[in-house]
């Protein structure tokens, strides 16, 4: 409340009424303001090929490059290579950057949750957290009542979020038998 009141002070109160509010959340009984939320790197699967460099430049080089295979002079595919639309290669998910979150230390896992559901648009059930901190096995975080404090995650965490996929199975499930 005294940083809030300082800063009416350096500021005014002018439109007040009509200004819009700055996003602060109560951390205990007492009115105390968390000032410094805890930034999350969040993590998703991604089916997409990893970006490589292709051989040659220009032009034909990156047509090659975003079509993901290549053809030699007898125009027969690359070996190992797999043409577009090819299902007989199995696509295997991997994690990927996708967001940066900041949560308060008495967030619960189930509000983690929440908030990711509405940044990725999918229902409760199609959505799961991971602690991704060991990225050889990421550690479902089952228990929704849970704080940020309790798990101990520090600035810069990383988290795994992961949706269900359309044929109704886990990334990283699927990534554990193979």
């Amino acid at each position: 409340n005294d940083v809030w009141r300082a800063l009416l002070v350096w500021y005014g109160t002018t439109g007040y009424s009509t200004a819009t509010t700055l996003p602060r959340t109560v951390i205990d009984d007492n009115g105390t303001l968390e000032l410094y939320p805890i930034i999350f790197q969040v993590y998703k699967h991604s089916t997409l090929p990893p970006k490589q460099q292709p051989k040659g430049s220009g032009t034909w080089a990156a047509f090659i490059e975003i079509f993901g295979f290549v053809r030699d002079s007898t125009t027969q595919p690359a070996v190992g290579a797999a043409l577009p639309g090819d299902s007989s290669q199995p696509v295997i998910p991997r994690r990927v950057l996708y967001y940066s979150a900041c949560f308060n230390k008495n967030s619960t896992v189930q509000e983690m949750c929440e908030h990711m559901q509405q940044v990725l648009h999918v229902k409760q059930e199609d959505l799961r957290i991971y602690d991704a901190t060991n990225e050889e096995s990421p550690e479902l975080l089952d228990d929704e009542t849970k704080t940020v404090e309790e798990l101990g995650f520090k600035d810069g965490h990383k988290i795994l979020v992961e949706t269900r996929s359309k044929d109704n199975t886990w990334p990283e499930e699927l990534m554990a038998v193979m």
